[in-house]
């Protein structure tokens, strides 16, 4: 599996208890922004397990254990560990379903 893609984002909306739940809230309530050598996206989940892009990626999310992964409705796929006790304006390094480094920064 690929560490984060924003491209393919299938996580639930039901939260256990982990230690990212707080993090994953907070994306939610307040979208991302990716950042890659190539380009600057903004995405936002949404509740029915769906999520839109800036730049016309869209597709589906869910949580997986710690992770959150990604399906766009292209197919690709892929999940990355979110770091917890992010909040809005906190930034992380990740990768993209297409295997470039971003940026990631809760809005």
């Amino acid at each position: 599996m690929k560490k984060f893609g924003i491209a393919a984002f299938s996580l639930s909306v039901l939260f256990a208890a982990p230690a990212f739940a707080g993090t994953l809230e907070e994306v939610i309530a307040n979208g991302m922004t990716i950042e890659t050598a190539n380009a600057t996206y903004t995405v936002t989940l949404n509740d029915d397990g769906t999520y839109t892009t800036d730049i016309g990626i869209e597709g589906t999310w869910e949580q997986s254990g710690d992770e959150i992964c990604f399906t766009r409705t292209t197919g690709e796929s892929s999940c990355q560990v979110l770091p917890d006790g992010k909040v809005s304006g906190d930034s992380w390094e990740g990768e993209t379903a297409a295997g470039e480094s971003a940026t990631v920064t809760i809005n």
